[in-house]
């Protein structure tokens, strides 16, 4: 059984370009565990890993589990608890270049593959108002940063570079080269129906 642990519908709808059956099952590891203090890279890897951990499995069985942040500087901003949070992290984002950084982990009954993925995200500059505007007609509050790539969140968004996927909270090719090794090639599934 291929399991993706996560309850992200930008995950599912990234795993469902390719035609590999899986379930979906969230994990449900408290990510309060994990202190905030650490590299970007070291704090979304260990909470991929952990999340993954809350799985039993049997021989044969996969799981897939991601975590997604914002880093700006030294600080790592998550999902926004409120409207006002959400507005405080775009106006933070304003005129900057922030790095979104993504840590996936492949579980199998014998092992783990971890990796990770850093996308550069360069915003406009946002108005109160227009960073308001955009946090009260968009849902922001299950997002990292307060903004989706893909949900209007465009409009914020002056240039990236990198993985766009990654950005959407998925980095496909560190995905499938995961995968690859836990015995998935996702180039055998396509054209299948």
């Amino acid at each position: 059984m291929f399991i993706l642990g996560s309850k992200s519908p930008r995950r599912k709808e990234i795993l469902s370009y390719f035609r590999i059956p899986f379930e979906v099952h969230a994990s449900n590891y408290d990510e309060e565990q994990v202190t905030r203090s650490q590299l970007p890279h070291e704090y979304v890897t260990q909470l991929a890993k952990n999340k993954a951990a809350t799985f039993s499995l049997k021989k044969g069985d996969v799981v897939l589990t991601a975590d997604t942040t914002v880093a700006l500087g030294t600080a790592l901003l998550g999902k926004p608890t409120s409207i006002d949070h959400a507005v405080e992290m775009l106006l933070a984002l304003s005129g900057t270049t922030h790095k979104v950084v993504t840590g996936v982990c492949v579980r199998t009954y014998e092992a783990y593959f971890i990796a990770y993925e850093t996308t550069d995200v360069s915003f406009i500059s946002l108005t109160s108002e227009k960073a308001r505007a955009y946090a009260q007609h968009f849902a922001v509050l299950d997002k990292a940063g307060a903004y989706a790539i893909q949900d209007g969140g465009a409009v914020l968004i002056k240039k990236i570079d990198g993985c766009f996927y990654n950005v959407m909270g998925l980095p496909l090719q560190t995905t499938t080269e995961l995968l690859k090794k836990s015995g998935i090639d996702i180039w055998d599934h396509l054209g299948h129906s």
